[in-house]
C-alpha cells in the first residue's frame, strides 16, 4: 500500500485530515469554501477613507479590464502606481485597492472599458464620494480635455452596476437595465 492510501486495512493508514506528505487530506468542500466578503455601506465607507488616503489626487494612467464586468485602474500618486479594481459581478460586487499589477481579463474591450479610456487616461482623481449609508461610491474625475466625468460603483448584490457620468447625464455602463 502506499502512504496516504486508506484502504489497506493495516491500521497504519493516516488518519482522517492529517498532513502526510505526498497525500491529499480528506477534506469535505464545506472546510475549505470560503463564502465572498459581505459588502455593506460601512465597508465601503472604509474602502473609501483608505482611497482617499493612497490614490486622492493621483493620475489616472491606464485602465484595464480585469474581467467581464470589471475595470482596473492605475493611479500614479504620492510617487506610487496604486491599482484599484472596480466590480459589477451580481456574485460580489467590489472597489478596493488591489496588492499586485491588475492583469487584462478578457479578449475583447466593452463600450465601458473605451469610454473610460477615453475620459480617464491622464485624467486627476480629484474627489470620492460616498452618500450616507448607502452603497454606492463616487470617484470624481478632471480631465482637461473632457471636464468632470464621475464613476459611479453601485454595489449592490444582484443589481450592481458601473456608470459613467459626464455633465449630468449617463454616457456609459457596465449592465444595461
Amino acid at each position: 500500500p502506499r502512504l496516504g492510501d486508506r484502504s489497506s486495512g493495516n491500521g497504519n493508514s493516516p488518519s482522517r485530515g492529517s498532513a502526510v506528505p505526498g497525500s491529499v487530506p480528506d477534506v469535505s468542500p464545506a472546510l475549505w469554501y470560503t463564502p465572498p466578503m459581505y459588502f455593506d455601506a460601512l465597508t465601503l465607507a472604509a474602502i473609501a477613507a483608505e482611497l482617499r488616503a493612497t490614490v486622492l489626487d493621483g493620475r489616472v494612467q491606464d485602465v484595464l479590464p480585469a474581467g467581464p464586468l470589471d475595470i482596473g485602474l492605475e493611479i500614479y500618486a504620492a510617487h506610487e502606481r496604486h491599482y484599484v479594481l472596480l466590480s459589477a459581478d451580481r456574485h460580489t460586487p467590489r472597489v478596493h485597492l488591489a496588492s499586485a499589477k491588475l492583469r487584462r481579463g478578457v479578449e475583447t474591450d466593452s463600450p465601458l472599458l473605451l469610454r473610460l479610456r477615453k475620459d480617464l487616461e491622464g485624467a486627476f482623481l480629484t474627489d470620492i464620494r460616498q452618500p450616507p449609508f448607502e452603497r454606492v461610491l463616487e470617484l470624481v474625475f478632471e480631465n482637461v480635455a473632457v471636464g468632470e466625468v464621475k464613476l459611479i460603483a453601485e454595489c449592490f448584490e444582484r443589481r450592481a452596476n458601473l456608470v459613467v457620468v459626464q455633465a449630468g447625464l449617463v454616457r456609459e455602463c457596465a449592465v444595461r437595465v
